[in-house]
C-alpha cells in the first residue's frame, strides 16, 4: 500500500458522512431554495470533514502503542507502520489549517464552529477521551457543532428545541459507543479508557433514557407546535420525526448491547437495513411535511 493509500485510509473518509449534518440548517430554517446559504453548507462539510480527519490522524498517532495491542486497532496505517508518524503529523497539521481556511470562506458563524471543533478534538485526544462521562459528553458536543456550523451557514437561529433534542440524540449515540466497547472486549478494563465492565448497566440505562428523551422532545415539538407552519404545511407528517428516531435509536441501542456497534454508530448505520429504513422513513416524512413531494 502506498503512502498516498494509507493516508487517505488514515484520514477515514467514510467517517465524513457524519459532516452531512452541515446541511441541517437548510432543512430545518426553510433556506433550501437559497443558493449563498447551500454554498456556505458545503464549505462548512468540507471544513468539517478535513477537521475531522486531522482529529483521526492525531488520534492515531497519540494511540498507536496501545492500538497495536488491540485486535483490530493494530490494522490502522500508523500502528501497522504503513504511515510514518512523521506524514501523519504534518498531514494532520495540514488538514486543520485547510478547515479553518474553507471555513472562513463560509461565514463568522462556521469559523467559530469549525475552531472550537479543532480545539475540542484535541483536548479529547490529549485528556477528555481517558476520562469516564467527560468522553461521552465531548463526543456530543462534537456531533453538536456540526449542526451549529451547519445552522449558522444557513443563516439560521439554532431553536432551543434543537439544541435539547441534539443534546439528548447525542448523548445517547455517544453512549451507544461505550456500551459496544464494554459488550465487545472481555478485558476488565477497555484499553486506554475508564469504564469497566461493573459501568455497562449505568452506560446501558442512560443510553436508553436519552433515547426516551429525544423521542419525547420531538414529540412535544409536533404537538406544541414548536414549528414554523409556513415551513410545514403537511404538519401531520411531523409525527414521523419521533417514530423514525425512536426506531432508529432503539436499534443502534439493540446492536451495541450485542458488540455489533464495531466502535462507531453512524457508520454501523449504513450498514444496517433496519437503520437505513428509519432514516429513508425520516426523510419521506420531511418531504411531505414540507411539501417537497
Amino acid at each position: 500500500m502506498t503512502t498516498l493509500a494509507s493516508l487517505v485510509r488514515g484520514m477515514r473518509p467514510a467517517h465524513w458522512s457524519k459532516n452531512l449534518l452541515a446541511f441541517a440548517g437548510l432543512f430545518l430554517g426553510g433556506r433550501m431554495s437559497d443558493a449563498a446559504a447551500w454554498q456556505n453548507a458545503v464549505l462548512a462539510f468540507a471544513a468539517l470533514s478535513l477537521a475531522a480527519s486531522a482529529g483521526y490522524l492525531g488520534n492515531d498517532l497519540r494511540d498507536a502503542e496501545a492500538d497495536r495491542r488491540h485486535p483490530l486497532k493494530r490494522a490502522r496505517p500508523i500502528a501497522s507502520g504503513l504511515l510514518s508518524p512523521r506524514v501523519a503529523l504534518a498531514s494532520a497539521s495540514g488538514l486543520a489549517l485547510a478547515s479553518v481556511v474553507l471555513a472562513a470562506c463560509a461565514n463568522r458563524g462556521v469559523l467559530l464552529a469549525t475552531c472550537t471543533y479543532l480545539a475540542l478534538t484535541v483536548a479529547y485526544t490529549l485528556i477528555l477521551k481517558r476520562l469516564r462521562w467527560a468522553d461521552v459528553a465531548t463526543l456530543a458536543t462534537l456531533f453538536a457543532l456540526r449542526v451549529l456550523a451547519g445552522t449558522a451557514a444557513a443563516g439560521v437561529v439554532a431553536s432551543p428545541w434543537l439544541i435539547a433534542f441534539s443534546v439528548a440524540f447525542f448523548l445517547s449515540l455517544a453512549l451507544s459507543k461505550r456500551a459496544d466497547d464494554l459488550a465487545s472486549r472481555p478485558e476488565d478494563r477497555m484499553q486506554g479508557r475508564a469504564y469497566r465492565p461493573v459501568d455497562a448497566p449505568a452506560v446501558a440505562a442512560m443510553g436508553i433514557a436519552l433515547l426516551a428523551a429525544a423521542t419525547g422532545l420531538l414529540a412535544i415539538y409536533v404537538i406544541e407546535p414548536g414549528y414554523d407552519p409556513v415551513h410545514y404545511p403537511n404538519s401531520g407528517w411531523l409525527w414521523g420525526f419521533p417514530l423514525f428516531i425512536a426506531a432508529f435509536l432503539s436499534r443502534i441501542w439493540v446492536l451495541a448491547l450485542k458488540g455489533r456497534l464495531k466502535g462507531d454508530a453512524a457508520i454501523a448505520a449504513w450498514r444496517d437495513p433496519v437503520t437505513l429504513a428509519a432514516g429513508a422513513g425520516l426523510a419521506f416524512s420531511f418531504a411531505r411535511a414540507t411539501g417537497l413531494i
